[in-house]
């Protein structure tokens, strides 16, 4: 009980830092219809407000990590980074399939269905990103002498 206060209160006055550090963002012009800083925003706002929530109506509870948990918390982890690294060279759906796919296969999913929850994933973020928000996702540095000729 205590830890998860501790760990919360943690969490929330790093959120809150990190709101006040947003609020510096600024572009030179808009690119986007919502701007560089509306997601950053909106995420710490809602990290902060989750755990302000958990630091007061956290029940009783005892924390017992096994060691198959802490292996899948370490895959999970490189799995994370592998995405954070390949984002900006090979763009977002593939490295988002791959992630989608190794976080699926991690939390038990089979084979196939791991898959095509992790293409489909993609593709609809991809959509939801690009066409209804407008904000530009990275192609992938490595497809650019591919598929763009240069000027």
């Amino acid at each position: 009980m205590a830890s998860i206060r501790v760990f919360s209160l943690f969490v929330f006055i790093l959120s809150l830092f990190l709101l006040y550090e947003s609020f510096g963002i600024k572009t030179e012009f808009a690119y986007e219809p919502l701007g560089p800083r509306a997601f950053p925003l909106s995420a710490l706002i809602l990290i902060a407000l989750g755990f302000f929530l958990l630091f007061f109506f956290a029940e009783k509870t005892e924390v017992k990590w096994n060691q198959q948990a802490l292996i899948k918390i370490a895959f999970l982890l490189i799995v994370f980074f592998l995405f954070a690294f390949l984002f900006e060279i090979i763009g977002f759906i593939p490295s988002s399939i791959i992630f989608l796919f190794c976080a699926a296969l991690i939390f038990g999913a089979r084979l196939i269905p791991a898959f095509v929850f992790a293409v489909l994933c993609a593709i609809l973020f991809f959509v939801g990103f690009d066409t209804l928000m407008q904000i530009t996702l990275p192609q992938g540095t490595f497809f650019e002498k591919f598929f763009y000729k240069k000027g």
